[in-house]
């Protein structure tokens, strides 16, 4: 209920400490997206009321999030700095949908929706099977399992975790 409450931690302090919270790790990231000359700005979301967001009255109260968007070549990603164990290039980062967000910019006055088409399948299975030509000699069956986004992280926690 305090000032940390709604104003962020600087970014130098926050690197200094090695901990924050969403609105510390935003300002983070947005700070070191800006020093490779990458413009990014803060969004506030709702992780509750998801897809109600639209509906309910203008309030800063309604938001319990701050992430970050970014455009990249002609399309907006949204970037959750408080996610942990992701890995990879920008398009293979998972992103979130919390339905919709206020993008903290000029001239952004209106809720944007951050739904979008998934790049990536979330699991793929390949089965290989490679039959001996002679009976003496064994058979294999191989399975690779490949995960992306949230189904990635969640299987990079599980190991980490062990």
């Amino acid at each position: 209920m305090g000032t940390n409450s709604h104003q962020p931690t600087s970014a130098s302090q926050t690197l200094s400490l090695r901990y924050g919270d969403c609105k510390d790790k935003t300002v983070l990231l947005i700070s070191l997206l800006k020093a490779m000359d990458i413009e990014a700005f803060p969004a506030l979301v709702d992780t509750e009321e998801i897809k109600r967001l639209k509906e309910l009255p203008p309030s800063a109260s309604v938001f319990n999030h701050v992430i970050v968007t970014l455009k990249q070549n002609g399309k907006r990603y949204w970037l959750d700095p408080t996610v942990s164990y992701q890995r990879g290039t920008l398009e293979y980062l998972a992103q979130p949908d919390y339905g919709y967000a206020l993008i903290i910019d000029k001239g952004e006055t209106t809720l944007t929706s951050m739904a979008q088409k998934p790049v990536h399948t979330n699991v793929s299975v390949e089965d290989n099977f490679f039959i001996a030509e002679k009976v003496s000699e064994p058979s294999r069956f191989e399975t690779q399992y490949t995960y992306a986004e949230f189904e990635a992280i969640n299987r990079r926690s599980n190991i980490a975790v062990v």
